[in-house]
């Protein structure tokens, strides 16, 4: 039979690269980490790691089981929190993961509508799309904002479900002082030898959106600074040194920068409210009625220049 110690000791192992590592890190004795080890490799009856003086790498069997320890070890973590939150708040907690634009513009009506503090308590996770959907497939976020080029692949995994929220087409954006901010359309190819300011991930929506569009006007983006920090991004444009790519509703009317069409087809921004398929019954209320007031919002308070 399995026994949780023997999952965290492999998962030990995998971090840590040996055995007296893992020991260490789990502050157990050496000879306790090879009893776990060894009975683990009985119950399967197959050789997870193998050592070396240089350390100790798990095998092509350690790797598949390793993937599968971690995910129940992840969602043991996950209702552990569940049952003490349930018990500390007496009411569903929602865990909820989001985006600064978006989220700003969105939630915090959503929010006091939704009665948090009282009904029901959510907790925001800020971050990045993919990091986002992997805390929602392993069970640490139960819904989340998130944003992708328009026409990806939705989510196709069986355990979430997704409702388009709203589409924003992107934009250049130019400090207020720089020679083609005038114009109310752009060639892209007037911007060939300007410094960008772009994504540091090749994944992310609008750094793929500028590489396709520059591609088709015949040309690669330079580089001077790769940032996802809005603030730090709207500095460095309004001060004329680097032109970047954003929807309108994201730009910070606190800085002197102006957003602009192009003659090529820049693409559009998505955004998804996306959940867990099967919540458990004393939050699906909540999260129909999360869901529910997200698209009123997105309806009242539309993104900018919607086409």
């Amino acid at each position: 039979m399995l026994d949780l110690r023997q999952l965290s000791v492999l998962d030990a192992i995998a971090r840590t690269g040996s055995l007296a590592a893992a020991a260490r890190d789990l502050h157990y004795g050496q000879p306790t980490i090879s009893h776990h080890l060894r009975a683990l490799e009985r119950h399967l009856d197959s050789e997870l790691v193998v050592s070396s003086a240089t350390g100790t790498a798990l095998t092509a069997a350690g790797e598949l089981m390793l993937e599968h320890a971690r995910a129940v070890l992840t969602r043991l973590r996950v209702a552990e929190r569940d049952v003490a939150e349930l018990g500390q708040s007496g009411g569903p907690v929602l865990r909820m993961g989001t985006f600064e634009s978006a989220g700003a513009r969105l939630l915090p009506q959503v929010l006091a509508k939704l009665g948090t503090g009282r009904t029901v308590q959510v907790e925001l996770v800020e971050g990045e799309p993919l990091g986002l959907q992997e805390q929602l497939l392993d069970g640490s976020l139960h819904c989340a904002l998130l944003y992708d080029l328009d026409g990806d692949t939705s989510v196709t995994d069986a355990a979430l479900r997704q409702r388009t929220l709203e589409r924003e087409p992107f934009r250049i954006m130019l400090g207020a002082d720089h020679p083609l901010a005038t114009q109310e359309v752009i060639d892209l190819a007037d911007l060939a030898e300007a410094d960008w300011i772009r994504s540091r991930s090749v994944l992310e929506a609008s750094e793929r959106a500028l590489l396709t569009a520059a591609g088709a006007a015949g040309f690669v983006p330079n580089t001077l600074l790769q940032s996802e920090d809005y603030s730090l991004v709207h500095g460095f444009v309004a001060a004329g040194v680097g032109v970047g790519l954003i929807v309108e509703s994201a730009v910070d009317t606190r800085y002197r920068v102006v957003a602009r069409p192009t003659v090529q087809d820049l693409g559009m921004r998505r955004v998804r409210f996306v959940a867990t398929a099967t919540p458990e019954p004393g939050r699906a209320a909540a999260l129909a009625r999360l869901e529910e007031l997200l698209i009123e919002a997105a309806e009242v308070n539309p993104a900018a220049s919607v086409e």
